[in-house]
């Protein structure tokens, strides 16, 4: 499954308002890699708990970015990581990779 990024969610919360929207998007540009980082910090760490929490956050970012499938990857991954289910792992990481790459460039 491909994820692409889509800024209408964006776009329509921010009103059309281009100050707005850029705003949120420099909130994601600055904290998004400090959560990427401190994510697989914790995984490595193997704790769960805390991760689970930090997908909490990031999923907020997916669902900025309109990432409709990486946020419900995000919001099952958070509940599996719980019960120490990694089946979403990679396809959480996917969607992580694919914020990363989008943020390198705006």
């Amino acid at each position: 499954m491909e994820h692409v990024v889509d800024l209408a969610y964006l776009n329509d919360i921010s009103g059309g308002n281009e100050l707005v929207r850029n705003k949120f998007l420099q909130v994601v540009k600055v904290e998004f890699p400090q959560e990427k980082a401190a994510y697989f910090d914790l995984m490595k760490s193997k704790k769960n708990k805390e991760a689970a929490e930090l997908v909490h956050k990031i999923k907020n970012k997916f669902g900025i970015l309109g990432l409709n499938n990486g946020y419900q990857i995000a919001v099952d991954y958070e509940e599996g990581l719980k019960v120490e289910d990694y089946s979403l792992k990679t396809n959480f990481e996917t969607v992580l990779t694919v914020v990363s790459n989008y943020i390198q460039k705006i």
